[in-house]
């Protein structure tokens, strides 16, 4: 064995066993080498205060700096040792110099570490892709130059510029990143490589134009419980250490590749249709059309025929079809000469898809211009919904729409540029109806798939600007400068685009080359808007993709998206939603009891531009949906007690989060399940065992609380919280049929489990208090309203169960009186309140007649506690007396409108988020 084999191993024994040596290192040759090296020059450019410290007297020598004061802060020796990379990845390590056996993990690698082939830095290499790229790596390699890629690229690779793997590209990055590409110079890195693994990913900036993190993460679902719990930093780290090596794909363009392939044969059936059966497509452009479709072909006539196919469908505006072709040499002429009254414009060449666009604008009559891509189709309705969200206002100065995939996965509902100007279509690869994307929005900018915008304001700013040339980033510049002109960009939902994509791409390198160059040129034109631009990360996703500005963002968890005829709460779940939105906040609506809901019935019954109904996740789903937004909201408001227990039960801690928690009791269960207990027995079916105490411990975890009543806000407000009254807001006006013409009774409720009060209350009303009303006043009507679902109700002659009613309006005006025989219940009864506020008078049992605080006699007839003749006798007295039917009506209208108005509930609401008591 020869004494220098004899002197690494024991360096190595040495080094495992005591953590601790004096012994010089065993010079060896390459870059393992200067990496064991302090290297004066790099030092002083990499920390000035090293050089500042020498010049005024501070330190003797650069090398006495770092002896003294670098390695006991954690400088780096030299440009290719990382000091953080080392400690973090080799943990004896850390661990030693804890124990005071290592100054610094550098001390350890001039020792120990270059001999145990441990590495000086995280600069991953793929090997194989490497050397295929730079064949002249091999020849070094043969001659033992270096032993392997990694080391080749610490010295050569990194200094040539040469690329890591596919996943980072050098030359892009120095070229969007002056000022990484200073520091190169400078000597302080030795590639943009090793900067963006030091600094560049946790300043969002990006690595390749084709990668995207959040795209990273949808295709391969699996690593996120990894980087959710810390195993791996960043999506991009486990691309590199291991996506690459297991071929994953990374890249947002064409991983859809097999479905384009798919619709491309298909769409080439239609087109041999069209060809052998001899059909025009036929267009009747007017006199002055509202609209100029433009449409810019370089081949794929196939795709260009479903284009101009769903353009005949277009129900809306008066439009004209302006095509131009790039020099297509495929079947596109074959299929312009099927076009009839479109204007047809043909290059010989292909100036380009910017050129042309410029040149069809330029040839258009209509009002507005439509920009559309070839390898888009429009759903019918599309086109007019864009028209009418742009004459909205002449604010408004360009629109797009719901852009989905051949997948029928969302492409972009509206995109965000970046601080470092990289782009992305918000929610791409999601569902297209998640709620989230229901509803208009000001964006950055939409993609020039569909873009519509005035023909005047296109002129005034010039057009596309031809430096973009031949294509990417025209679309976003000029949504920019409609910005910097004083418009606004605005997403609308309701203009559906299905997108085949990347109909007519270059070629990889020509594309990535052509997304570089035009990023740098919109990075350093818009410099200043995007100075106050978001990092891309996955917590600003959503921040960023909405630019209107709100008095503050809100997050509302409750059961179900509150839809009017669920009841149980919902109605007034519903108000305060309206309310939030009226008062200026942007609302998050979270479901966390998810059910099938149509969403688009759910918008019409609440159609606030500024409210987001997320009902598809449901309580499972809450922790990753807060991870991701929890610097978003200003405001969390959990509504009742079960919903609180549960985020509580899920380590939410309202301590440590910078959100101000309000708890909505909506109603104390508690108290409900007391009086429960004292009607049926303790073997009665029930929503919750809680105690009073419980929920009073509940409600002081939270930073205030709302109550539906004074009663439960004195209750609650022991929790020595501050405790405010938000009351039902009702909006129904009283009904104009007069006593005489009215007949039966109505009752309303949620009848869908078996321990709702409603179900108790009817069933106990039918057994034994309407038999007694039948007594009495002969043969009488009554209709039910409510879905019974699998609860066994008794159905006796005369009582009609009409199921869900949408619009309750001519039931109030239809019938006599409301019955509500509650026997056990919490907060304020809706059913009560609704029913008064349209002008019907209510018999209720007195549990409700005390919850509500309203006069017998003048505002309300009380039926008594559990007392079926008295009920009955209340009915009948009310169902015959005139004078006293207005009495009670008039008496209850005007309480409404004092207690329970929406006027009321809106100051409620602005004075309780007006007063920060933290």
């Amino acid at each position: 064995m020869t004494l220098s084999r004899w002197t690494t191993r024991l360096r190595r024994r040495i080094g495992r066993r005591l953590g601790r040596s004096t012994m010089l290192p065993t010079p060896t040759d390459g870059p393992l080498l200067r990496a064991a090296k302090l290297d004066l020059r790099w030092y002083v450019v990499a920390y000035p205060d090293a050089g500042d410290a020498v010049a005024s007297g501070q330190c003797s020598d650069v090398r006495r700096h770092y002896l003294e004061h670098g390695m006991a802060t954690g400088k780096d020796p030299n440009a290719i040792f990382s000091e953080r990379w080392y400690r973090a990845t080799y943990p004896d390590v850390a661990r030693g110099i804890e124990a005071g056996h290592f100054r610094c993990g550098f001390e350890h690698f001039v020792k120990f570490g270059r001999f145990d082939s441990r590495r000086p830095n995280g600069l991953e290499i793929d090997e194989s892709w490497y050397r295929s790229r730079y064949p002249e790596v091999d020849t070094d390699l043969a001659r033992g130059r270096f032993a392997s890629a990694y080391e080749h690229y610490l010295e050569v690779g990194a200094y040539a510029g040469h690329d890591p793997h596919a996943a980072f590209w050098e030359a892009a990055y120095r070229q969007l990143y002056p000022d990484v590409a200073e520091r190169i110079a400078e000597g302080r890195y030795l590639s943009g490589y090793q900067h963006f693994l030091e600094e560049g990913l946790e300043q969002g900036r990006q690595p390749h134009p084709l990668f995207d993190a959040r795209t990273y993460r949808l295709q391969h679902p699996d690593i996120n419980t990894e980087i959710e719990e810390g195993r791996i930093r960043h999506a991009y780290l486990h691309l590199i250490t291991l996506g690459l090596a297991e071929g994953r794909r990374w890249k947002t363009e064409d991983d859809d590749a097999h479905l384009r392939r798919a619709a491309t044969r298909l769409a080439r059936c239609r087109l041999d249709e069209l060809k052998l059966g001899g059909r025009r497509l036929t267009f009747e452009p007017a006199a002055a059309p509202k609209v100029s479709v433009l449409v810019v072909l370089y081949g794929r006539a196939e795709l260009s025929l479903a284009c101009f196919e769903s353009l005949c469908q277009i129900d809306g505006p008066s439009y004209e079809l302006i095509v131009v072709d790039n020099g297509s040499t495929d079947d596109t002429n074959h299929l312009l000469d099927r076009l009839q009254g479109a204007k047809v414009l043909r290059n010989h060449d292909n100036p380009g898809f910017l050129r042309a666009t410029n040149q069809a604008a330029a040839r258009a009559g209509g009002e507005l211009l439509l920009f559309l891509n070839n390898d888009a189709e429009l759903l019918p309705s599309s086109l007019q919904a864009a028209v009418d969200r742009l004459e909205s206002s002449d604010q408004i100065g360009a629109v797009g729409g719901r852009v989905i995939g051949l997948d029928g996965q969302l492409q972009e509902a509206g995109s965000i540029v970046w601080q470092d100007g990289t782009t992305g279509g918000y929610g791409r690869g999601d569902a297209p109806d998640h709620g989230s994307y229901l509803f208009p929005r000001q964006v950055d900018y939409c993609s020039g798939v569909f873009l519509l915008t005035r023909r005047r304001t296109f002129e005034q700013l010039g057009g596309f600007d031809p430096v973009f040339e031949p294509a990417y980033y025209e679309e976003s510049d000029y949504c920019f400068r409609l910005r910097d002109a004083g418009y606004q960009v605005v997403y609308e939902p309701h203009s559906v685009i299905f997108h085949h994509g990347s109909a007519s791409l270059p070629d990889e390198t020509h594309l990535a080359e052509m997304l570089a160059n035009n990023r740098g040129v919109f990075t350093k034109r818009h410099a200043a808007a995007l100075a106050n631009a978001r990092s891309s990360t996955a917590e600003h996703l959503f921040l960023a993709s909405d630019r209107r500005k709100f008095c503050g963002r809100v997050l509302v968890l409750d059961d179900h998206v509150p839809l009017e005829a669920l009841g149980g709460g919902s109605p007034r779940a519903q108000e305060v939603l309206h309310t939030l939105c009226e008062l200026g906040y942007f609302v998050t609506f979270f479901a966390t009891n998810p059910t099938r809901l149509d969403i688009w019935a759910a918008l019409e019954e609440m159609p606030e531009p500024n409210l987001e109904l997320v009902y598809h996740l449901g309580r499972p789903g809450f922790p990753e949906f807060w991870q991701q937004r929890r610097t978003a909201y200003d405001l969390l408001i959990v509504s009742r007690r079960h919903n609180f227990q549960s985020l509580l039960e899920d380590g939410f801690d309202p301590t440590t989060e910078s959100v101000r928690v309000i708890y909505d009791a909506e109603s104390v269960a508690a108290q409900r399940r007391e009086q429960q207990l004292a009607v049926l027995g303790p073997d009665a079916p029930t929503e919750s065992d809680i105690a009073v105490d419980e929920e009073i411990s509940l409600a002081r975890r939270a930073s205030e609380i709302w109550a539906v009543s004074e009663a439960e806000a004195e209750l609650l407000g022991t929790a020595e919280r501050p405790a405010a009254v938000i009351a039902h807001g009702e909006r129904g006006a009283p009904t104009e049929s007069p006593f005489e013409e009215r007949r039966g009774l109505l009752f309303v409720g949620r009848l869908d489990e078996a321990w709702n009060p409603n179900v108790d209350g009817l069933r106990w009303y039918l057994e034994e208090i309407f038999p007694r009303i039948v007594e009495q006043l002969g043969e009488i009507s009554m209709t039910v309203v409510g879905e019974p679902g699998k609860v066994d109700l008794p159905r006796p002659a005369g009582v009609e169960f009409s199921g869900r009613v949408d619009n309750l309006e001519p039931l109030y005006d239809r019938h006599r009186l409301f019955v509500a025989p509650t026997r056990f219940a919490a907060g304020i009864p809706k059913k009560v309140t609704s029913s008064a506020a349209h002008g019907l008078p209510v018999v209720a049992s007195s549990i409700l007649v005390e919850q509500l605080g309203w006069a017998d006699g003048a505002e309300i007839l009380d039926g008594g506690a559990n007392n079926p003749v008295r009920f009955a006798e209340r009915v009948v007295e009310l169902y015959r007396r005139p004078n006293l039917w207005l009495t009670v009506r008039q008496g209850a209208l005007a309480r409404v409108r004092r207690e329970h108005g929406r006027d009321v509930m809106r100051h409620a609401i602005e004075q309780a988020l007006a007063t920060d008591d933290r």
